[in-house]
């Protein structure tokens, strides 16, 4: 078998192996993990929040904020909902059918900020705002721009 042949069949059974790794509940909560990750990112530097005043904020150390934005936390409701407060942001959970092909979103739905809100205000729809999350490939890693929804 030429070198060339190894290397596609290598290539078809890595492809292969991806996509049996992609139906899995561990790729699901890692994916999650990293999107949840790289959001709270990109809203800190939109809001130009330091990891340290976000721990200020929290009640937590500068190594666990560290922790969240790497990826290696285990997220749970309570400390999504207490991190999202303490950007100025409300946790919106959405649900995606099984069926549907995951793939990284590159636009989500966050409610407005709590601080242009009036006090006493019901946020509904028209509270929302849509942000673009940029990727590498975009050529703008690190940014969300605001998009007009």
């Amino acid at each position: 078998m030429s070198i060339k042949n190894k290397s596609k069949e290598t290539g078809d059974r890595l492809q292969a192996a991806l996509a049996q790794l992609r139906k899995t509940e561990t790729y699901d909560k890692e994916t999650i993990r990293d999107e949840i990750s790289e959001l709270i990112h990109q809203i800190m530097t939109r809001e130009g929040v330091k990891p340290v005043e976000l721990a200020r904020s929290l009640g937590k150390s500068r190594a666990y904020v560290t922790k969240i934005l790497q990826g290696n936390a285990n997220f749970t409701i309570e400390s999504l909902v207490k991190i999202a407060r303490a950007l100025g942001y409300n946790f919106v959970p959405t649900f995606v059918p099984k069926e549907t092909e995951w793939q990284s979103a590159d636009m989500v739905h966050l409610t407005a900020k709590a601080a242009k809100a009036s006090p006493g205000t019901t946020l509904d729809n028209e509270n929302y705002v849509t942000v673009h999350l940029s990727t590498e490939e975009d050529g703008d890693e690190g940014n969300a721009n605001e998009l007009a929804s």
